[in-house]
């Protein structure tokens, strides 16, 4: 065989499309369809590679090339097929079954949030990338709630968070790390369009604010406004309208006897009341009214 015909074998050798997913974590890839054989590369959750041959006892060893030429062998199960037609739902299955995990550990949990880092830009499908976007948020919601309040500064989690430093934030009174909310919305705002935004704009409202308002009913107003009075902004008739409403009865009730004593306490409750009753006014749920009288009662100190 000449030298170019073996030159052009070799380039379209190395130009075919990668056909399995690793499926599991730090998958050791080996010079022999053996346990015991060398270690060629260790694979991260999701590594795309070339199909070579299968082999083994009922072929339960898949021969597998990466991008950079290296070749190795694994077991078949932790490696599975996808075409180009189904790499899409093979990736978004593999998500869904480690978002499902009870227990992960942070490592575990970063690793996922890092798979989807790598292929969200490869999702270029409206509403699939939507469900990405939202896989997303909940894969860092993971992981943020794996980091020990008291390891926080130390490997690996002080990288980890500092390389995220504009999207999280630290709450001191549950000693949590947590999503920041105006993060969670630019997120929303970026796939609004798709049948995924209504859960975007609810999982801010379960993620919450940080801090807490020690019975100063201003502070619930306005809590409650910028959270479930901009869910019910942006999605009106949204899948979750009758449980950012079924609150409002239940804030009216529990702070019942709160007291406001400083000069500019209305002032401050009024900012966020008068916005939340109009969100509210829009909707045409069945929890809409008694959530209006819930804010009536709530707005009666005030002279409104």
């Amino acid at each position: 065989m000449s030298a170019l015909i073996a030159a052009a074998i070799s380039v379209t050798f190395l130009a075919q499309e990668p056909s399995r997913l690793i499926a599991a974590s730090n998958v050791r890839l080996r010079s022999a369809p053996a346990e015991t054989a060398e270690v060629v590369a260790a694979l991260p959750l999701g590594t795309a590679l070339v199909q070579l041959e299968s082999g083994g006892e009922g072929g339960a060893w898949v021969r597998l090339r990466l991008a950079d030429g290296r070749d190795g062998w694994t077991p078949s199960r932790l490696a599975r097929r996808f075409t180009p037609e189904t790499k899409v739902d093979v990736l978004e299955t593999l998500i869904k079954e480690r978002l499902g995990r009870n227990g992960d550990s942070f490592p575990a949990r970063a690793e996922l949030v890092a798979f989807i880092d790598r292929v969200r830009p490869e999702i270029a499908e409206p509403e699939a990338s939507g469900r990405f976007a939202l896989h997303w948020l909940n894969a860092m919601t993971a992981a943020l709630r794996a980091v020990p309040n008291a390891q926080a500064k130390n490997a690996p989690y002080a990288a980890w968070l500092e390389a995220r430093k504009t999207i999280v934030v630290y709450n001191q009174p549950d000693a949590v790390w947590m999503l920041r909310a105006d993060a969670i919305l630019a997120v929303h705002d970026r796939e609004q369009d798709t049948s995924s935004a209504d859960e975007i704009a609810w999982l801010r409202v379960a993620n919450g604010l940080p801090g807490e308002c020690e019975g100063f009913l201003p502070c619930y107003l306005r809590e409650s406004n910028l959270l479930r009075g901009e869910y019910l902004r942006r999605h009106p008739a949204g899948r979750h309208v009758d449980e950012a409403l079924t609150i409002l009865p239940q804030l009216a009730a529990g702070t019942a006897q709160t007291t406001m004593a400083r000069p500019g306490d209305c002032r401050e409750l009024l900012e966020s009341l008068t916005p939340l009753r109009a969100a509210v006014a829009a909707t045409r749920a069945i929890g809409r009214q008694p959530a209006l009288d819930a804010l009536e009662k709530l707005g009666v100190g005030c002279g409104k």
